[in-house]
C-alpha cells in the first residue's frame, strides 16, 4: 500500500519543519484517506485529529485541505457509529470548499445515512433526494450509485413507517441492482 511511502514522507517532513507544518498536515490527510479506504477508522481518526490540531495552530490560511479533512472525519464517524459528529463533519466539509458534482452526491448520500441514524428523517430524505438528483443527472438512473441512493431512501422510509414510499424505492433499487449482478454484495443481494 501507499502507507510506507507516506510514513517515510511524514518522517522526513517532520524532521525538516517539525509537526506544525502544512505539508505534514497534508501527508497526514493522505494517510487518513488510505486508512479510510482500508476501513481502519481508528487510525484515520488519529491522523485527522492531528491535521485539525495543525490547522488550529496555523490558522485558516494554512493551505490545508479542510474540506477533505472534514469529509474523511464524516466517513470515519459514520463508520464508528458517531452519527451526530458525522453530520457536523459532512456539513463542515460542504462549507469548506467547492466539490465536484459526483463527490457532492456522495457527501449528501452519506449525510442522509447519518441523519437517518439519528431519526431526523426529513433531513435524511432531503439529503438523499439531493444525492439522487445529482446522480440521475450525472450518471443516469441506471447507475449503481443511483441504485444505492434509492435503496438508502427506502431504508429511511421504512424506519419512518412510510411503507408505500419504501416499497416504491425498493422496487426502483431492485430494478437498478438487477443491471449489476456481478457488483452485488451480500446485503444488496438479499433484497433481490
Amino acid at each position: 500500500t501507499a502507507l510506507p511511502l507516506l510514513d517515510e514522507a511524514l518522517r522526513i517532513q517532520k524532521s525538516k519543519n517539525g509537526l506544525k507544518d502544512e505539508r505534514v498536515a497534508n501527508i497526514l490527510l493522505r494517510m487518513a484517506e488510505v486508512h479510510v479506504k482500508e476501513e481502519k477508522y481508528d487510525s484515520s481518526l488519529v491522523c485527522l485529529e492531528q491535521v485539525s490540531l495543525i490547522q488550529n495552530t496555523l490558522g485558516d490560511d494554512s493551505g490545508i485541505d479542510l474540506g477533505s479533512c472534514h469529509y474523511f472525519l464524516g466517513v470515519t464517524y459514520l463508520a464508528r457509529g458517531e452519527f451526530k459528529k458525522a453530520i457536523t463533519s459532512y456539513l463542515e466539509c460542504m462549507d469548506a470548499k467547492e466539490w465536484e458534482t459526483k463527490q457532492l452526491a456522495t457527501i449528501h448520500n452519506d449525510l442522509g445515512k447519518a441523519y437517518g441514524k439519528v431519526r431526523k428523517f426529513d433531513k435524511a430524505i432531503e439529503s438523499f433526494i439531493h444525492a439522487l438528483r445529482i446522480r440521475k443527472t450525472e450518471l443516469g438512473n441506471n447507475s449503481l450509485d443511483y441504485g444505492h441512493s434509492v435503496y438508502n431512501l427506502a431504508e429511511v422510509h421504512m424506519a419512518n413507517d412510510k411503507h408505500d414510499q419504501a416499497l416504491n424505492c425498493l422496487t426502483e433499487a431492485i430494478r437498478v441492482y438487477k443491471l449489476f449482478p456481478d457488483e452485488m454484495d451480500g446485503k444488496t443481494a438479499t433484497i433481490l
